[in-house]
């Protein structure tokens, strides 16, 4: 077997809940553990850098974070690496659709939440994502983001996401990231080959590399990776491309992706993907 020189794991549903941001000692155990045998440990997330860097520091990480889904790849002391916006032009054909339904639609970056003005949003969406609030006229003007999300406080629909798919097109994708919400970045841009990004700037090959996740926005990685696992619980298309399924959040899954495949045990939890 490839011995692993980098781990990617997904922040909500793997390392965290979306909700409460707590991270579980076992899990952080496991990585301590993983970072004295020097393996670089990244988190790949749609959140921002700001809350991102929060939990990277708590874990003691210092490998550069993948954010935004991809869009934004920055180190711990702040270096930006790749800096990727959603443009208005990209924008506009899901923006009309959100007015249009009365979605409760938002921008991140530059470490915040965009929210326009006159548009009414549900307090959860701002324990969800705990970042400074930008008001703005109209979203379609911001030129610096990186995500677009739409939040549906009673929990998004196939057909949802679909007609948000159609109408942006091919120019972006739309992954379902939280059973509340999902996300929007360019098309050709997303955790997969943010990761890719990373592990060639690190002198990393894709057979050393481990990724961990539970929703659609991480297929991509964990397809890119020499090894990718799924938490118990993982969306149905991100079990269909895992090597391994591992225990889901509340059952320390990222300590046992890290016990199988980097610390060499087996905690007896884990079942075949």
């Amino acid at each position: 077997m490839v011995q692993i020189r980098l781990v990617a794991f997904d922040l909500d549903g793997t390392l965290i809940r979306a909700d409460d941001h707590q991270i579980d000692p076992v899990v952080a155990g496991a990585i301590r553990r993983a970072l004295d045998r020097e393996v670089q440990i990244t988190i790949a997330t749609g959140r921002s850098y700001a809350f991102t860097h929060g939990v990277a520091a708590e874990l003691g990480l210092s490998t550069p974070l993948i954010c935004h889904q991809g869009m934004v790849i920055q180190a711990m002391d702040g270096r930006m690496l790749r800096n990727r916006t959603l443009g208005p032009a990209v924008l506009a054909p899901g923006l009309a659709l959100a007015r249009a339904r009365g979605w409760q639609m938002y921008l991140e970056g530059r470490g915040r939440l965009v929210l326009e003005e006159g548009w009414r949003y549900s307090d959860r969406l701002f324990a969800i994502h705990a970042l400074p609030i930008e008001w703005v006229a109209d979203l379609g003007e911001v030129t610096w983001a990186n995500q677009f999300g739409v939040y549906w406080p009673e929990g998004v629909t196939a057909a949802q996401s679909d007609d948000l798919q159609a109408a942006f097109g091919p120019a972006a994708a739309v992954a379902r990231t939280h059973p509340n919400f999902v996300n929007v970045v360019p098309d050709g841009v997303d955790k997969g080959d943010a990761l890719s990004w990373l592990a060639e700037w690190l002198g990393i090959p894709a057979e050393a590399v481990l990724a961990v996740g539970d929703s659609d926005n991480d297929i991509s990685m964990l397809s890119w990776a020499g090894s990718g696992v799924a938490m118990g619980g993982a969306r149905q298309g991100v079990v269909k491309v895992a090597d391994w399924v591992a225990p889901g959040l509340e059952e320390h899954g990222a300590a046992a992706a890290l016990e199988r495949f980097v610390l060499g045990g087996d905690d007896g939890r884990v079942s075949p993907g």
